[in-house]
């Protein structure tokens, strides 16, 4: 690697650690995307609605959480045509070389934040300045250098003698397992016959590439409702029917499910909302975006199956649940 291309790539993975979006909000991270793979002149750029099929998308925050991340990013200079592509949280691009004859080879790298805080003492993007500008946010998860990966294997490529199609796609939301699947059922992977993908860390030192995981992990993300009736809790408690009641169960019983690294199956319930005062029954609670099931695949299966039976509710009061599952 050019000295050259190794302070570009640096640079641009700082570049997008100072501004981590989360989860279908990355408007301002594909605008920076697109304007590096502009200056490639890559031989196709597909931005936002057109890289993926937008009603298979997962976890896709409502419109009032939208707004303020694509207003942010517009005042931070997002280009206005990107930011109409990704209207409504359709955020991502897809960026093809066409080289002639030969293998149609993708690549698959992911460009969402996470909802933490970056530590501000000792720490080295503090002291060299590019520390996340996004309070509560950051790329905990190396998305940043995904994408500066995946930019630099565009540059290597148009630089190399290789012959075939190179299609580099920079999935949003990953984090909530909810871009994988509308990006697979776009028009874009039709034709691909190598398809790759690259996680930094996992345990290895620094400088080791790692071809191939064993029991590479398959993931689906459940939501569930549950609902019940309100009652004051002083005055009538037996009137009601408790969906937090029954929310407590059907996540504590879901921890019985096998999660330690050497099992076949992880399960995760993450976040959960529920109640309205502390003196009412609850007549609603919710697991939000918040359910995640990993598993092998094999073992996907059964914790699939186990968890939707799980979100039946075991107190009659409690109705329906609605289940969604995605891949990631």
């Amino acid at each position: 690697m050019s000295q050259d291309l190794r302070g570009r790539l640096v640079e641009r993975r700082r570049r997008f650690h100072r501004y981590p979006e989360p989860a279908w909000r990355e408007f301002y991270t594909t605008s920076l995307l697109v304007e590096e793979l502009e200056q490639m002149q890559v031989d196709e750029l597909a931005v936002g609605h057109e890289t993926m099929r937008s009603e298979s998308r997962m976890a896709v925050p409502s419109d009032a959480e939208l707004r303020p991340w694509f207003e942010r990013a517009r005042e931070r200079g997002a280009s206005e045509d990107v930011l109409a592509a990704c209207e409504g949280g359709q955020t991502g691009c897809v960026a093809v070389l066409d080289r002639g004859e030969g293998p149609s080879i993708g690549l698959r790298v992911d460009i969402d934040g996470l909802f933490i805080e970056e530590a501000s003492e000792d720490h080295r993007p503090t002291r060299e300045k590019f520390r996340s500008e996004h309070e509560g946010v950051m790329h905990a998860c190396g998305h940043d250098a995904h994408m500066a990966i995946g930019l630099g294997v565009i540059e290597a490529v148009m630089d190399s003698e290789f012959s075939g199609t190179l299609t580099v796609f920079f999935q949003p939301a990953e984090e909530e397992a909810g871009g994988g699947r509308p990006m697979a059922e776009g028009r874009y992977i039709k034709g691909i016959e190598y398809l790759l993908c690259v996680h930094v860390g996992l345990d290895h030192p620094t400088g080791e590439v790692v071809a191939g995981i064993e029991k590479p992990l398959a993931m689906s993300h459940l939501k569930a409702e549950f609902r019940g009736a309100s009652a004051h809790a002083g005055k009538a408690p037996e009137e009601g029917e408790n969906a937090i009641q029954t929310m407590a169960t059907a996540v504590n019983d879901a921890y019985a499910i096998p999660r330690h690294s050497e099992g076949m199956t992880r399960v995760n319930v993450g976040r959960v909302e529920a109640g309205t005062a502390t003196n009412v029954i609850a007549e609603e609670a919710r697991r939000c975006r918040s359910l995640t099931v990993i598993a092998y695949s094999q073992g996907a299966v059964v914790a699939y199956e186990a968890l939707s039976q799980l979100a039946h509710p075991s107190v009659p009061a409690t109705q329906t649940p609605l289940l969604s599952p995605s891949g990631r």
